[in-house]
């Protein structure tokens, strides 16, 4: 909750146009949150901000394979831009 604040802080007072949400702590080797808890970060803080959200995985291909599409199921419709697009 205090995350969605500090971003709703941003639009509100500074007039962003946009947010960019890297999911650091879907990363194996940190936090690990699971897919789910990262669809749910991402409809909270579209729901609290009101504009479009850019949103990059972490530094690990296979969890962001799992993340990009639980969020981009559970965010339909969403203004969101998956950061997620690596060739090679």
């Amino acid at each position: 909750m205090i995350q969605q604040l500090g971003l709703k802080k941003c639009v509100d007072d500074f007039g962003a146009d946009l947010i960019y949400l890297k999911l650091n702590g879907a990363d194996p080797e940190g936090e690990n949150r699971s897919p789910e808890d990262c669809a749910r970060i991402v409809k909270d803080i579209l729901a609290a901000v009101g504009v479009p959200l850019i949103v990059e995985g972490c530094d690990d291909a296979q969890k962001n394979n799992e993340i990009m599409t639980v969020i981009a199921e559970a965010a339909a419709g969403e203004n969101l831009f998956d950061r997620y697009c690596r060739a090679g």
